[in-house]
């Protein structure tokens, strides 16, 4: 029988210095999952844990064990999480800052996350999990970028301000 070898992979920092050590790759399933929010990298761990998610320092050590149900992107300093089948959000230390009662949810951007408590109902928090704008049936936000978010209205796309407002009314579809 012939015998496998594994390369190993190293993490690349945005600029292109190694940041980890090699790290033999049978001791995570299958690829690299990088997030590369607030320059913290999250990892699926191989064995016991498979299937659970963690997050590792620069020098691939677990700074927060493999226990959640998604990969983790921290961004303006918290991570959305699932637990089970609810979204929730951590700090970096894994402390459960917002808890997780969200059907869905995403990472904050300009202070605010779009979260969902049923499928197609959205609406935005903020850091410490106050709604700011009003989750609305037939919606469905993506994150804020330069005081603007994404929201889907009954198949079309338009934008909103960070108090709700239409910026631009939804009128355009995508594929």
């Amino acid at each position: 029988m012939k015998r496998r070898t594994f390369s190993r992979r190293t993490f690349i920092k945005t600029l292109g210095a190694i940041s980890l050590p090699s790290i033999d790759p049978r001791v995570f399933k299958s690829q690299w999952l990088t997030g590369a929010g607030d320059r913290l990298k999250t990892l699926r761990k191989f064995g016991r844990d498979k299937g659970k998610f963690g997050v590792i320092d620069q020098s691939g050590d677990f700074i927060l064990p493999p226990v959640y149900d998604s990969w983790l992107l921290f961004s303006e300093g918290l991570a959305d999480i699932k637990f089970g089948s609810k979204y929730g959000y951590i700090d970096k230390t894994g402390q459960v800052v917002i808890e997780p009662v969200y059907w869905n949810a995403h990472w904050f951007k300009d202070g605010l996350a779009p979260v969902a408590k049923e499928e197609g109902k959205w609406g935005y928090i903020d850091l410490v999990g106050e709604v700011i704008i009003k989750m609305k049936s037939g919606h469905h936000g993506r994150s804020f970028h330069d005081g603007l978010a994404g929201v889907q209205k009954n198949d079309k796309w338009g934008f909103i301000d960070k108090n709700g407002r239409w910026v631009i009314k939804p009128f355009y579809h995508t594929d």
